[in-house]
């Protein structure tokens, strides 16, 4: 997670490429290598300085990460407290517009039903050329983008002479995309973040390396809601929409079963492996006690609620309670709690995960790892 000069001599430890886990990445080396070329010839780092420059930044500071999830507009009251209390808010992806636009009421009045709430941080990451319409740029934003977002995204955020640091994101366990990268540019500072396959798990990252150690999650559902089937609070074009029916299973052998397309099913089958390599970050010589705290409602939050240790923790364990407490096989879909396992005799069996998630169609969910003293 350090920043790195290619005039440093790069080892990476074996704990490191440990904590940096294997490729999940949608474009090849070779594109990544290509994309992050363009942007450092096109824009020198006195003008999109690295990520490097904010470390420790945010020492002592709580954060919070919004995800797109629709559970994102029930818990937003919560959210709008964190901000007042001067939590520092980060929004990857088109969480940014939904809290900057906020949300007017249909009626004459045209009141407000949920007010504009302007984050600190929009994070990019994702390759795919859409993603330019995901953000529209605003003054009091700082933009953190990843080095290999598509040249057109780079284009608007410069006409808007935005704030912007960028960083590179690592996907290989041997730290070979790392050495290539200070081979190439070796005057360039750089700052290399690790993590899942979504743009929400990296942001965690990013917030670690900024000194943030309290870090909240809103939005981070990962499943269709109950009924409405929605996979966002707002309405995404483009969206994966693979179906998948997996089942994660909890220390004490309770179930959930959840509806999901695969790209948020695999950052629900991440996130534990995830928060366990919190306990490897170390910024500026200086281990992170990172704690993490879910709030609303999905298999993300299922996972807090059920497996809570010393770093991570559901916001409202009560109220996840009185929904799933009496039942210890639960269709999140459905909204039903059932008496047999639901990988066998309690419902439909479910569909195995495809792509690089587990080859079981269930997932055993690890204890967290104790954080770092």
């Amino acid at each position: 997670m350090d920043a790195v000069s290619g005039d440093t001599p790069i080892d990476i430890p074996q704990e490191l490429r440990e904590a940096i886990g294997k490729s999940s990445g949608r474009i090849t080396l070779d594109q990544q290598l290509k994309r992050i070329g363009v942007l450092f010839k096109s824009i020198p780092d006195h003008i999109w300085p690295s990520t490097g420059e904010l470390m420790s930044d945010l020492d002592g500071k709580s954060a919070a990460i919004v995800g797109g999830g629709p559970s994102l507009e029930a818990t937003f009251p919560s959210l709008q407290a964190f901000k007042k209390s001067g939590g520092i808010v980060f929004a990857p992806n088109k969480s940014h517009d939904w809290l900057i636009n906020g949300k007017r009421s249909t009626d004459r009045k045209n009141r407000w039903v949920r007010k504009p709430l302007i984050p600190n941080y929009g994070v990019l990451v994702d390759p795919s050329p859409h993603i330019e319409t995901y953000m529209t740029p605003h003054q009091d934003v700082s933009y953190l983008l990843g080095a290999i977002l598509d040249y057109h995204c780079y284009l608007k955020f410069l006409r808007a002479n935005s704030k912007v640091y960028t960083w590179i994101p690592t996907y290989n366990e041997d730290a070979s995309d790392i050495m290539m990268c200070a081979e190439k540019w070796p005057k360039r500072p750089m700052q290399f973040i690790s993590g899942g396959s979504t743009v929400g798990l990296r942001t965690i990252g990013l917030a670690v390396s900024m000194g943030v150690e309290d870090i909240h999650l809103y939005g981070f559902d990962s499943a269709y809601a109950p009924k409405t089937k929605d996979l966002y609070a707002y309405k995404k074009p483009f969206i994966t929409t693979e179906y998948s029916n997996p089942t994660i299973v909890a220390e004490d052998d309770s179930q959930l079963r959840f509806e999901s397309n695969h790209h948020m099913a695999k950052q629900a089958m991440e996130f534990n492996d995830f928060c366990d390599r919190l306990d490897y970050m170390i910024i500026n010589g200086k281990p992170r006690n990172v704690t993490v705290t879910v709030h609303g409602d999905g298999p993300i939050p299922w996972m807090a609620w059920k497996n809570p240790s010393e770093n991570i923790r559901h916001a409202d364990p009560d109220a996840m309670s009185a929904k799933y407490g009496e039942h210890k096989y639960f269709d999140y879909a459905t909204g039903l709690g059932h008496v047999h396992p639901l990988s066998a005799g309690g419902g439909d069996t479910p569909v195995k995960l495809s792509g690089d998630l587990p080859d079981a169609d269930k997932y055993e969910l690890p204890a967290f790892s104790e954080a770092v003293s």
